[in-house]
């Protein structure tokens, strides 16, 4: 399969132990949390793994045909939905990433040239794959009634609400995220009302919350303090998102 140039589709795998023991620390000033497996692995399903599709400078690759084939021959198990830490700043009405002041510069640039792409074209994009979408929430610049509607108008739509993310890399620092949620335990506790809420409405969505996984930067205070403090002030997620490693973008 050829790869159209310019084409930044990012393929990423989704993976899950099934089962695993976090190591505590006798002190928040220790290292960092550790995972381990608590039994022996097993095989994941197809459908845990998929790509993720941020659409930054292609946006207008969203429609393209060419696109659509290559992803329907993939065949990934799931799509994530509004990208990763662009899902941040996606407004799901217009189609486009939001150009707000505290929003990162990167961002703002991009959603001043991209094209729109709507909820439909996600849509269309899931069922040419055959794929189970992920949704990746906006807690940052959006609300819970605004992301509890755009659940509504997915499902309409034909996208089944079966996976959720409750937004994406929010212990790192970047104005809006910080605004949102000054500490880790403020992310935790807004996400359990988030988690009840979706769940109300969507009993069998399984809903992620953010961790991080991995080591902190040195002297980032968020992120040393974040995956204990989530852990200790979430409460009814089904699990947490872990990025393998530190790599990426940070705002």
């Amino acid at each position: 399969m050829r790869r159209s140039r310019g084409l930044s589709v990012v393929v990423a795998a989704i993976m899950a132990l099934g089962a695993v023991e976090l190591a505590p620390a006798r002190s928040a000033a220790q290292a960092p949390l550790t995972v381990r497996p608590a039994s022996r692995y097993h095989k994941l399903p197809l459908a845990y793994a998929g790509f993720n599709a941020p659409f930054r400078r292609n946006s207008w690759q969203a429609r393209s045909a060419r696109l659509h084939e290559a992803v329907a021959g993939l065949q990934p198990g799931a799509i994530r939905v509004f990208g990763g830490t662009t899902a941040n700043y996606w407004d799901w009405r217009s189609g486009k990433l939001l150009d707000l002041p505290g929003v990162p510069p990167r961002i703002r640039m991009v959603a001043r040239e991209m094209s729109p792409i709507y909820l439909s074209d996600w849509a269309k994009l899931v069922k040419d794959a055959n794929a189970i979408p992920v949704f990746d929430l906006n807690l940052v610049t959006s609300t819970l009634p605004d992301q509890l509607e755009m659940l509504s108008a997915a499902e309409k739509l034909g996208m089944p609400i079966r996976r959720i993310e409750l937004g994406n890399e929010l212990y790192y620092a970047a104005p809006r995220v910080v605004r949102a949620f000054p500490t880790p335990a403020s992310y935790g506790r807004e996400a359990t009302r988030w988690i009840a809420a979706v769940k109300a409405r969507y009993p069998k969505a399984q809903i992620a919350a953010v961790g991080l996984g991995y080591p902190p930067r040195a002297g980032d205070q968020r992120q040393a303090r974040w995956d204990r403090a989530v852990r200790r002030t979430v409460h009814g997620e089904s699990a947490l998102t872990f990025h393998a490693s530190s790599h990426g973008w940070p705002p």
